[in-house]
């Protein structure tokens, strides 16, 4: 029987685990425009994303360098469930990601031309889809800060399962070494699986103690084509809008 090569296994698991840590506001009503840039590590502009929100309803638009628009992705967050369901498509293409969730069930469908592939999965309360991960974090707040690590069950919606993820407060220079922005606290989010740690690289987070979200250091959650980077450095700046 044919083995399977340790780097065809690392590249498959990054595809499937890469988290889109968005930063959703506290609350629907907050008046907060975001825009974030993804460079690789090499410091190569890869594309920008321009945050916005409208009721319930939040959308972020990622443009390449050139000016043409990437994907955009419209998300729905309960914030009183904490569920998050979403819509990810790419202008040009075929391809359509929708996950749907509700009380108890998540549906999954991506269509990509004629193929579609659907999974339904169980939800249980406290389980963190797609961009619910940044609110995650901030409900966990006072765990981080006393310096305990917080467990939670991320959707891995490309596989249609569920995966155990530790997120832990570590050294802020971590975060703060390469990058220069307000960091208070560095988090690194790995699998709790020692095997999958083998495959799957730990990522960064850095937040301010206004609990933003200001860096994330990881693989892209985007397809960006052959060249993808395995991993890549967002850096958010947040623009407060007037209350009309």
């Amino acid at each position: 029987m044919n083995s399977i090569q340790p780097h065809i296994m690392t590249k498959r698991w990054l595809m499937l685990t890469t988290l889109f840590l968005l930063p959703l506001p506290l609350h629907a009503s907050e008046p907060v425009s975001v825009t974030g840039t993804a460079r690789s590590m090499e410091g190569d502009l890869l594309y920008k994303e321009y945050h916005r929100l409208r009721f319930n309803q939040y959308n972020v638009d990622y443009q390449k360098p050139d000016g043409q628009w990437l994907a955009h992705k419209q998300i729905s967050y309960d914030v009183t469930e904490g569920i998050v369901s979403f819509e990810l498509h790419y202008p040009g293409t075929d391809r359509l990601e929708v996950v749907t969730a509700e009380k108890g069930e998540v549906t999954v469908d991506i269509r990509v031309g004629e193929k579609e592939i659907e999974h339904q999965l169980q939800y249980r309360p406290g389980d963190v889809i797609d961009a619910g991960f940044d609110p995650f974090i901030r409900s966990s707040w006072d765990d981080i800060t006393a310096g305990k690590s917080v467990n939670i069950r991320f959707l891995l919606f490309r596989r249609g399962s569920w995966i155990n993820m530790t997120v832990k407060p570590i050294d802020n220079k971590r975060c703060l070494k390469q990058y220069q922005t307000d960091i208070t606290r560095c988090l690194s989010v790995r699998p709790e699986s020692l095997f999958l740690r083998l495959l799957i690289p730990e990522l960064l987070l850095g937040y301010n103690d206004q609990k933003r979200l200001l860096l994330y250091v990881g693989p892209s959650g985007l397809k960006l084509g052959k060249r993808k980077p395995s991993n890549l450095v967002v850096t958010y700046q947040y623009l407060k809008r007037n209350k009309s």
